[in-house]
Parts: structure tokens; C-alpha cells; sequence
């Protein structure tokens, strides 16, 4: 929803959202737990610590990222 659909892949796991925080060289941790909406889903979440970083900025840049994640992981 916060990235434009060209630079990012449709429906990005917790896994490939951590993998792309490490590509960039953030400090990124994945924890277990599920959006109020799915409950019955445990898709998990990833909390980044950026320094020097908007959220927007730090968005941006995952979503270009994830594309070469999401496409290896579908190889």
C-alpha cells in the first residue's frame, strides 16, 4: 500500500522482508504474530532499527529490494 506496485512485489513474507532489511545492512529482528484481520494466519512481523532514515525513505528502499528477494525465492 506504501510503495508504488512498480518497485515492490505483491504480498511480501516476514522472510523476505528481513532478508531485504539485511541486504541494505539494517538490524533487523523477526518475531512471531498475526494481524488482527487474519488471526487465524501467523505472518509474523519484522522491526527494523534505521537511524537517519523517514519511514517513507526506509519503505522505498525495501521495496526495491524485495523485488530481486521475491524473485529468487521464486526460481
Amino acid at each position: 500500500r506504501r510503495v508504488p506496485a512498480r518497485p515492490a512485489i505483491n504480498s511480501p513474507t516476514a522472510d523476505q522482508l528481513l532478508e531485504a532489511c539485511r541486504r541494505l545492512g539494517w538490524e533487523a529482528e523477526k518475531f512471531e504474530g498475526r494481524y488482527p484481520a487474519l488471526w487465524w494466519r501467523r505472518t509474523g512481523y519484522v522491526l527494523v532499527r534505521r537511524e537517519g532514515l523517514k519511514k517513507s525513505e526506509m519503505i522505498e528502499k525495501v521495496g526495491e529490494v524485495l523485488r530481486k528477494v521475491g524473485s529468487a525465492g521464486k526460481a
